[in-house]
């Protein structure tokens, strides 16, 4: 069995990054004590086990790594626990993955029996892919339906598109990169090209050799003394 094992700070509820930054906070899922909670409900060291990993990616300012059958295991126990608080927090154990694999499982657990279970779900997803308008985990089974059919919607339009494919294919990403590049380097060329052409534009073009010098009318003056040298 693979289990995601990370490091954790001693106190859940505030991590810094820097003395600077001591005073900034990070958003939780769910309560810590959802996590107490849920470990005390634990019918097995699986659950356990699982439930303390979903504790420790929260509070990460970066997204850990975690392992495709890590991800496997929580979903299975997000629908095989009989504890709405175990699920609550393997739910929230996915929104904090940052996999966007899990979120047809966790679209699901949205109309789970329990409220807490649904609001970590809820949580979780708007966590992942941004959504958090639209569904309220306290209307009735009706509604919450219908809200969440509507994401099932959304899901299904992002996961025909290319955003699905560089968010879960590697190979896809990294291609994808190497494009941008590519074209961020050619507009950068192009930009010092085209500043180029506009300093030229403004720098004074050499006059040619055949070109005769701007005719002037003469004075009264010349024109008088041009009179009288012709007399």
């Amino acid at each position: 069995m693979t289990i995601l094992a990370i490091g954790c700070t001693d106190s859940p509820e505030r991590v810094s990054v820097s003395t600077k930054k001591a005073d900034r906070r990070i958003n939780h899922l769910i309560p810590i004590a959802t996590y107490e909670q849920a470990l005390s409900e634990a019918s097995g060291s699986r659950e356990q086990m699982i439930v303390e990993s979903c504790q420790q990616l929260e509070g990460k300012r970066k997204t850990p790594a975690v392992t495709p059958e890590t991800l496997q295991i929580m979903q299975e126990v997000l629908f095989e626990s009989a504890a709405p608080k175990i699920r609550a927090a393997v739910a929230a154990g996915l929104g904090n993955t940052g996999s966007v694999i899990s979120v047809p499982k966790l679209l699901d657990a949205m109309e789970d029996n329990a409220l807490v279970t649904r609001q970590a779900a809820a949580a979780a997803v708007g966590k992942l892919m941004g959504w958090r308008d639209g569904f309220n985990a306290e209307d009735s089974p009706e509604v919450r339906a219908e809200a969440v059919e509507q994401f099932r919607e959304r899901w299904l339009l992002f996961e025909g598109s290319d955003a699905y494919q560089l968010a879960t294919d590697p190979e896809f990403r990294k291609r994808a990169g190497a494009i941008a590049e590519k074209r961020a380097k050619f507009m950068r060329r192009k930009e010092r090209m085209n500043d180029g052409n506009k300093n030229s534009l403004h720098e004074e073009s050499p006059k040619s050799k055949d070109e005769l010098p701007p005719q002037r009318r003469p004075t009264a003056e010349e024109l008088q003394r041009q009179f009288k040298l012709n007399q």
